[in-house]
C-alpha cells in the first residue's frame, strides 16, 4: 500500500512539471525582409524524462501557420521558411504558430511568436548583395568557398558571421566570413544549384544587420555512363569487303543533365583476338 502512494507521488509530480513548461515555455524569433526558402527561422528543443532509445519525439505546427509559409521538421524541431519573401507586404507583420511535441503518448505545446521587418543595413553591408561561386559535387573534402567582405566596420570592430540556410554543406567561419564545404558530397542530378544567405551582425545596440546571397552551382564530374541506343545491332557483310569498308554505325547518349557539356567518348571492341583482328572501331 505504501508502494502505491510512492508512485501516486510520483505520477502526480511528473505532472506539475509538464504543466509548468506548458505555461512558461514561448519562443520568438525575426524574420528579415527580403528572405529565401529554407532559411532557419528557430530551433525548437524538447526533452523527455523517458530513456531516448526507447522515445521518438515529433514536432508539429498545429496552429498559426497562415499561408503555409513556415516548414517544421518533425524529427529535428528546425523550423524554416517554406517560401521566401522579396517585398514588403508579401507576408504578415507578426505571426503565432501553435507548436506541439509528441513522444507518442504525451503532448507538449508551445507558442512561436515571428516578427517579420524590412532589413535596415544602416551603414553595415556586403561589398555585394550576390556572389557566384562554383563547387564539384561529389567531393568530400571540405574547401574554402568564398570570403565575403564587409564594407561600413570600424577598425578591430567585432561582427558575427552566420548562415540562415543551407548548413549541411555549407559552413561560415564566425569571424572571418569564410564559407566552406562541410565535405557531405553534393549530387548534381538531385541539385544542381543553392542559394546561400550569409548573415553578418556587429554588437551594436541595436545590432547592425546585413544579408548577402551566395548562389552556387554544382559542377558535373561525369558519373553518368553513355548508353547505346537502337540496340540490339545487326549487321552483314560480303565475303569480298574491301578492307575499310564501313560495317555499321553505333550512336550513344548521354542523360539529359550532362548532355549539354563537353565530354569525350572513347569506343573499344571487347571481342577476343580473331574478331579484333578483323574489325577495327573508330
Amino acid at each position: 500500500m505504501q508502494a502505491g502512494r510512492d508512485l501516486a507521488g510520483i505520477v502526480c509530480y511528473r505532472l506539475v512539471l509538464i504543466l509548468r513548461v506548458l505555461l512558461l515555455q514561448v519562443y520568438t524569433a525575426t524574420v528579415l525582409l527580403p528572405t529565401y526558402s529554407d532559411v532557419v527561422v528557430v530551433q525548437l528543443n524538447a526533452s523527455d524524462a523517458d530513456t531516448a532509445e526507447f522515445t521518438r519525439l515529433r514536432y508539429s505546427v498545429d496552429a498559426g501557420n497562415t499561408g503555409n509559409r513556415f516548414h517544421l521538421n518533425e524529427e529535428s524541431g528546425v523550423l524554416t521558411l517554406r517560401e521566401g519573401s522579396t517585398e514588403d507586404g508579401d507576408m504578415l507583420d507578426h505571426y503565432r504558430l501553435e507548436v506541439s511535441v509528441s513522444d507518442g503518448k504525451f503532448v507538449d505545446h508551445v507558442v512561436v511568436n515571428i516578427e517579420v521587418k524590412v532589413l535596415e543595413s544602416l551603414g553595415l553591408q556586403f561589398s555585394m548583395s550576390e556572389f557566384d561561386v562554383e563547387v564539384l559535387e561529389n567531393t568530400t573534402t571540405v574547401e574554402h568557398v568564398a570570403l565575403l567582405p564587409l564594407v561600413g566596420r570600424s577598425l578591430n570592430e567585432h561582427v558575427s558571421f552566420a548562415l540562415l540556410n543551407a548548413v549541411d554543406h555549407f559552413s561560415v567561419h564566425v569571424t572571418s566570413g569564410v564559407v566552406r564545404t562541410t565535405g557531405v558530397p553534393f549530387d548534381r542530378e538531385r541539385r544542381d544549384s543553392y542559394v546561400v544567405v550569409v548573415e553578418a551582425r556587429d554588437e551594436r545596440t541595436p545590432p547592425r544587420v546585413a544579408h548577402t546571397l551566395l548562389r552556387v552551382r554544382v559542377v558535373d564530374m561525369n558519373d553518368n555512363a553513355p548508353i547505346f541506343v537502337h540496340q540490339p545491332y545487326f549487321a552483314m557483310v560480303t565475303i569480298d569487303a574491301a578492307v575499310g569498308t564501313i560495317v555499321k554505325k553505333v550512336k550513344t547518349c548521354l542523360c539529359e543533365a550532362v548532355a549539354s557539356l563537353c565530354y569525350r567518348i572513347i569506343y573499344r571492341l571487347d571481342s577476343d583476338a580473331k574478331v579484333n583482328s578483323l574489325f577495327s572501331l573508330h
